[in-house]
């Protein structure tokens, strides 16, 4: 009985032991993740974003596979989609966004993530069909979002010319 209570108490220390360093890795993690975000930011406009934006990307995307379950994962997703757009890696950027919505579709950002797909194929992809698709689908999901009001418009806008757009403009201020 004793000899049971020793393995119980060595296999208890060694669980806890494990998870101390575990916590430790994560922590360190993390912290490199925000040094990584701070420099980015401190530095001048364009100024080393595309040499330590992926870098970046990377370790966010990374830390998000081995912690699916903390709630940091979610926004680094949707930051890895923001810097991916900004490299232009138009399809990584929707895939982060796509990932954020499907894994924590309670995140207060998803609908944003949503939002941010259907402009990313309307304005860098150009796949207009797609746009007007996840245009829809972000109405139906979120009518009640501060960005809906102006969906019906981009919708109806969507693949003019900033020339069609003006005369349009022209047209309906005429009418009034």
């Amino acid at each position: 009985m004793k000899q049971y209570f020793i393995v119980v108490a060595m296999v208890l220390f060694g669980i806890s032991c494990k998870n101390d360093s575990t916590n430790k890795v994560v922590s360190d993690v993390k912290s490199q993740i925000k040094m990584l975000e701070d420099s980015l930011m401190a530095a001048p406009i364009g100024a080393n974003y595309k040499s330590k934006a992926p870098d970046l990307v990377k370790r966010m995307s990374d830390y998000v596979e081995k912690n699916p379950k903390d709630t940091i994962s979610a926004m680094y997703l949707f930051k890895a989609g923001d810097l991916s757009r900004g490299l232009g890696k138009f399809d990584d950027a929707i895939n982060y966004w796509q990932m954020l919505i499907e894994k924590y579709p309670a995140y207060k950002r998803a609908p944003d993530a949503l939002f941010l797909q259907a402009f990313t194929y309307e304005n860098d992809v150009k796949d207009l069909d797609k746009a007007k698709n996840l245009y829809e689908t972000f109405l139906k999901k979120y009518p009640n979002h501060s960005f809906a009001a102006n969906i019906p418009v981009i919708i109806e806008n969507l693949g003019k010319s900033p020339e069609e757009l003006i005369e349009s403009f022209k047209k309906n201020q005429n009418k009034k």
